[in-house]
């Protein structure tokens, strides 16, 4: 009995999935308006804890060179691991640097002491060792002017290192990796039903949405 009600369960779990994914939904790139007025400000977030500079570095630095407005972009490098020599990098480089006298509720807890402490009307999260494309925002940011109720947009991520699959298997590159599933049926059929989640970097959320939920969820 045990056997047959565990082939049920994944046969169910099976069907799930296949509705969950069968009708995926490509938006495409919303374009923002020729007057950058309307354009909203942007906080760029940067968490690190205990991450070396060597590796932080690129990523501050490819921030910088996002194409938006400087004066509605601001970055923020937010060192949990409280380490002067990361002050003093941002300090060179001219962004924000933000730490806090706890590390409580890790990364969640970094993100939304950072929102105590900036005006922002978007929130863009970058892990420390993810280098954006120069074209980041105006890819992204177009969507939150056209639908008011838009709170959030995540992007796939890309890797220079291969997945277990293209590291063992003969055929390498030649495969889609993991990402190109996860990114594209299963999160565009989770769009479908409004369902798509933050995966923790490389997204723009709307800075009332998160208000209206509490901030980042953490654990209580």
């Amino acid at each position: 009995m045990g056997l047959f009600l565990a082939e049920v369960y994944i046969w169910v779990m099976l069907l799930l999935n296949y509705l969950q994914t069968v009708w995926p939904l490509k938006r495409g790139i919303v374009p923002l308006p020729d007057d950058m007025s309307k354009w909203p400000t942007v906080d760029i977030y940067i968490p690190s804890y205990n991450e070396p500079l060597e590796v932080v570095r690129d990523t501050v630095l490819a921030a910088q060179c996002i194409d938006y407005p400087k004066d509605k972009m601001k970055i923020y490098l937010l060192d949990d691991g409280k380490r002067s020599e990361f002050a003093v990098f941002a300090a060179d480089v001219g962004v924000g640097y933000i730490t806090r006298n706890d590390n409580k509720h890790a990364k969640a807890g970094n993100l939304n002491h950072a929102l105590t402490l900036t005006q922002g009307e978007l929130i863009c999260v970058f892990d420390c060792d993810h280098v954006a494309t120069r074209v980041f925002l105006q890819a992204t940011v177009g969507g939150f002017l056209k639908d008011p109720m838009l709170a959030l947009v995540q992007t796939p991520h890309y890797f220079y290192s291969p997945d277990p699959f293209e590291r063992n298997l003969s055929v390498g590159r030649n495969i889609p990796n993991e990402g190109m599933l996860f990114y594209g049926p299963i999160q565009q059929g989770n769009d479908n039903w409004n369902a798509t989640f933050f995966c923790g970097s490389c997204a723009v959320i709307r800075r009332e949405a998160l208000a209206q939920i509490g901030g980042f969820a953490s654990k209580r």
